[in-house]
């Protein structure tokens, strides 16, 4: 089994909670550049550059996206640094337009601290969100330059079993936008299924990736009973909402949540509502005791705590 993390209020020896940047809301998301410097977005659009622990004291960019005031997770929800950075200078973002109810996914140059709108390079437009909910919006970069994003449900359960909508899926493009023709379900017409990577999921709020191996885990926020963590490394996997949610029944088709954690009767700390947030830590030179290497951190929002899992063992079995 697992070893499972502590509480927020409740750090182990030796932590502390250290705030790393404050005068900033509504943030919806950031990603590292280098050691010293972090684009943190808000969901309104705009992003700041944090260097060496000053935030910059205006945006360096805003992205016009649509007003937020409408409530809902639509806005400037997505964002990763290339993988390549510096040499190759994009950051991605996903974020919803603001003049029609869809997804954007899109490439801005980030040059000496700067990002100017006209770099911009329309990668992917999704198909319309019309309701406020499960819009998706993470993205991930693997090795060979594919760039993976996550969409939900989009409050449309059924659609997430369905191959001609991109609702309750993870899609899979290059990182210039154009499709890999190797994707489970390509056939070369253009339409939904030759971007669609996996589907099955609800409201995979982010996701995150282990370089060294391609690892790809999704979270995806449950309905009544379940919060997961998807492992979407290999194409093709069929997670299995609306039909099922968290561990499989006897005899399921769809494929099992590496990790899985309740709503309900079990202990505090593998109780919540809403997985939001996770990562790998396996960092080149470990600043964490030992035991924390290799690990897969998660973070239960309405609850507050941050647990983790090893994802080396068979996670499935364990509930």
């Amino acid at each position: 089994m697992s070893s499972i993390g502590s509480h927020a209020q409740n750090l182990p020896t030796g932590f502390s909670i250290v705030e790393v940047v404050s005068d900033i809301e509504n943030v919806s998301c950031f990603t590292f550049v280098d050691a010293d410097n972090i684009l943190i977005a808000k969901q309104s659009g705009e992003i700041y550059l944090l260097s060496n622990g000053i935030l910059s004291s205006e945006p360096i960019v805003e992205i016009p996206t649509i007003v937020t005031s409408v409530g809902g997770d639509k806005g400037l929800v997505g964002m990763k640094i290339d993988p390549d950075y510096p040499a190759s200078p994009y950051v991605y973002v996903t974020y919803t337009v603001e003049s029609a109810v869809f997804n954007r996914i899109s490439r801005f140059q980030f040059v000496d601290s700067e990002i100017e709108l006209s770099s911009e390079e329309v990668l992917l437009d999704l198909q319309p969100i019309p309701n406020r909910w499960h819009t998706g919006g993470s993205i991930v970069i693997d090795n060979e330059g594919h760039l993976f994003t996550s969409v939900g449900d989009n409050s449309f359960p059924g659609r997430a079993q369905l191959m001609n909508y991109t609702h309750g899926k993870i899609i899979r493009i290059n990182k210039d936008g154009t499709v890999p023709i190797d994707n489970p379900f390509y056939v070369g017409d253009g339409n939904a299924e030759d971007i669609i990577w996996s589907l099955g999921l609800r409201n995979p709020y982010t996701m995150a990736i282990h370089k060294p191996t391609n690892t790809i885990f999704v979270n995806d926020v449950g309905q009544d009973l379940w919060e997961e963590v998807n492992d979407a490394s290999v194409g093709g996997r069929n997670f299995g909402w609306p039909v099922e949610e968290g561990f499989n029944s006897d005899g399921s088709i769809y494929d099992p949540p590496s990790y899985a954690y309740g709503h309900t009767d079990g202990d505090s700390d593998r109780l919540g509502s809403a997985i939001t947030g996770g990562d790998f830590y396996d960092p080149i030179d470990p600043k964490y005791p030992i035991e924390y290497v290799g690990k897969y951190f998660f973070i239960e929002f309405d609850k507050a705590w941050i647990n983790y899992v090893d994802p080396v063992l068979d996670l499935s079995l364990i509930h």
